[in-house]
């Protein structure tokens, strides 16, 4: 076995499925006839199964949404108002916005290949 520190998530869910538990209804429940003794055999088998779960698969409790650290912010380039009206753009006037962020993109194919050829 190897044991390893609860994440700080782990923890909180470990605690929540805590104090769910009534030590008092487990107490009384168990001193009743077999069947209830069975109800709490059975009962405390499923709350050792939760406490695992939360241990080894803390996502089927609650999914955590999927997150990336690769993050590209393009810095807005500032072009006149005359070449934005009058420019190449007011032929593909029902795209506008995408012909001009293509046209000055950093990642144009003409940009890509002037970065990596350029001597």
């Amino acid at each position: 076995l190897m044991y390893c520190q609860q994440t700080s998530r782990q923890k909180l869910l470990y605690q929540a499925l805590k104090n769910k538990i009534s030590i008092d209804d487990l107490l009384q429940s168990s001193m009743g006839t077999t069947q209830q003794a069975q109800n709490t055999t059975s009962s405390l088998m499923n709350l050792v199964m939760q406490f695992r779960k939360v241990c080894n698969h803390p996502e089927l409790f609650e999914r955590q949404e999927t997150w990336s650290p690769f993050h590209i912010s393009l810095k807005p380039y500032q072009i006149s108002k005359f070449l934005y009206c009058h420019g190449q753009i007011r032929v593909f006037n029902h795209s506008r916005d995408r012909w001009l962020q293509f046209l000055l993109s950093p990642f144009a194919p003409d940009y890509i290949q002037q970065s990596l050829f350029h001597r």
